[in-house]
C-alpha cells in the first residue's frame, strides 16, 4: 500500500513539474500624474504569476509599443523594476512602475522567466517562458491654450472697468503671436478687435474665426488676418487679441496692445529695426531675388553696372538677424539662409549705386 501511495505521489509531482507557467498583468492602480516629471503619468504594472508546481527563480523582461505599431521594444521601468529574485519561490506577485507622456497610447507586456532549481520534482522541468497578457494604457492629452506676443516694445498698465490691465506696445506692421506653447489642440481660433477698457466691450472685430487646424504654429501674423477683412491697425487705438483652441473650447487670457510706427529706429539692444512700412509701396525693377519663397540659398542680382557691397536681413518684427559685407563685389551674390526660421523677412541691399529693400519668405 505504501508503494502505491509513493508511486502516485511521484506521478503527481512529475505532472506538476511540467505544468504551464501562468502569469497575469494588470494596472495597479490607474495612471496618475507625476509630480517629479510634469506632463508624464506614472503607470503601475502588476504581475501575479506562479511556477510550474515547484520552486525556482523568477525574472522579468518589460516590453512596450505605441498602439498601432508592430514591433515591441524592451524597456527598464524608470521608477521601480521587478526584482530578479534570489530566493526560491513557487509564486510571485509584484509591481513595476514606468512613466508615460500625456497624450500617448501604449501597450505593455512582461515576459516572465522561471528557472526551476531541482527542488520538489523540478529536476526534469525545463526553464519555462511565457508572456503575460498585454495591457493598453491611453493617457489623453489635456488641451491647454497658450500664446505669446512678439515685438513687444514696452508694457504699461491702463485703467479698466476691472482695474489696471497690462497693455503692450507693438510695431504697427509687425503684430505677430506665437501659439506653439498650446498643447493637444485640433485647431485654433483667433479674435482680434478694437476694445474699450472702460466699458469692457468689443468695439469692432478685425478678425473672428478659426485661423487654422492642427497645432498652432510659432508664427501667426495678426496683420495678415486683419488684412483679410480690409482692416489695418491704427495708432491711438487699443486692441484685444483672444486665442482659443478645440476640440473642447478653451481660451487663453486675452492680451491687449497698442501699435506705434516703427520706421527705422533703434532697439534696446542697439540693433537697427526696420518695418514693412518702409517698402509697402516700393517697386524695384533693377533688383531680382530668386527663388522667393526661398528654402536654402537666395540669389540676388542687380543691374550689370552695379556692384553689391553688403546686405542686412531683418525679421518680421524689425530685428536684424543677418548681416554681411561682401569682399568680392559683383552684381550677383548668393546668400545662404539655411539657419533662418520659417517666416517673413526684409532684406536691405547696399550697392555702389544706392540701396534696395525687398520682402522675402523663408520656407
Amino acid at each position: 500500500m505504501k508503494k502505491i501511495i509513493l508511486f502516485v505521489a511521484m506521478l503527481l509531482m512529475g505532472m506538476t513539474s511540467n505544468a504551464a507557467l501562468v502569469a497575469n498583468l494588470t494596472l495597479n492602480p490607474a495612471p496618475t500624474p507625476s509630480a517629479s516629471y510634469p506632463g508624464y503619468h506614472v503607470v503601475s504594472l502588476r504581475v501575479t504569476t506562479n511556477g510550474p508546481g515547484c520552486y525556482g527563480k523568477f525574472s522579468f523582461l518589460c516590453q512596450s509599443r505605441e498602439v498601432g505599431t508592430i514591433s515591441w521594444s524592451n524597456f527598464t521601468p524608470s521608477v521601480q523594476q521587478f526584482p530578479f529574485t534570489t530566493s526560491l519561490l513557487e509564486v510571485y506577485s509584484g509591481t513595476a512602475k514606468t512613466l508615460q507622456l500625456e497624450g500617448t497610447n501604449y501597450e505593455y507586456r512582461i515576459r516572465v522567466s522561471f528557472n526551476p532549481q531541482g527542488i520538489n520534482g523540478c529536476d526534469s522541468a525545463p526553464t519555462l517562458y511565457d508572456y503575460t497578457n498585454s495591457v493598453t494604457v491611453n493617457i489623453p492629452g489635456v488641451s491647454v491654450p497658450c500664446f505669446t506676443m512678439y515685438n513687444v516694445l514696452s508694457t504699461q498698465n491702463e485703467s479698466s472697468l476691472y482695474g489696471p490691465m497690462p497693455v503692450k506696445t507693438i510695431c504697427q506692421n509687425a503684430v505677430t503671436i506665437n501659439g506653439s506653447c498650446s498643447k493637444f489642440e485640433s485647431g485654433y481660433h483667433i479674435r482680434i478687435s478694437e476694445f474699450n477698457l472702460t466699458t469692457w466691450s468689443f468695439v469692432s472685430d478685425y478678425y473672428n474665426d478659426w485661423a487654422g487646424t492642427g497645432e498652432a504654429p510659432s508664427f501667426i501674423s495678426l496683420n495678415a488676418l486683419a488684412n483679410e477683412n480690409d482692416k489695418y491697425f491704427q495708432t491711438g487705438k487699443l486692441y484685444a487679441v483672444g486665442f482659443s483652441i478645440g476640440p473642447v473650447w478653451k481660451s487663453a487670457p486675452v492680451q491687449f496692445f497698442r501699435v506705434v510706427s516703427c520706421k527705422t529706429s533703434g532697439t534696446s539692444d542697439g540693433q537697427d529695426i526696420i518695418s514693412f512700412l518702409d517698402i509697402e509701396n516700393d517697386t524695384i525693377d533693377a533688383l531680382k531675388l530668386y527663388p522667393n519663397p526661398v528654402k536654402d540659398v537666395l540669389i540676388i542680382t542687380v543691374d550689370k553696372e552695379e556692384k553689391i557691397i553688403s546686405y542686412e536681413i531683418f525679421d518680421n518684427y524689425g530685428s536684424r538677424v543677418k548681416k554681411e559685407k561682401l569682399t568680392a563685389a559683383s552684381n550677383e551674390q548668393n546668400v545662404n539662409l539655411t539657419e533662418l526660421k520659417k517666416g517673413f523677412y526684409i532684406i536691405n541691399i547696399e550697392t555702389d549705386k544706392g540701396s534696395y529693400k525687398e520682402k522675402i519668405i523663408k520656407e
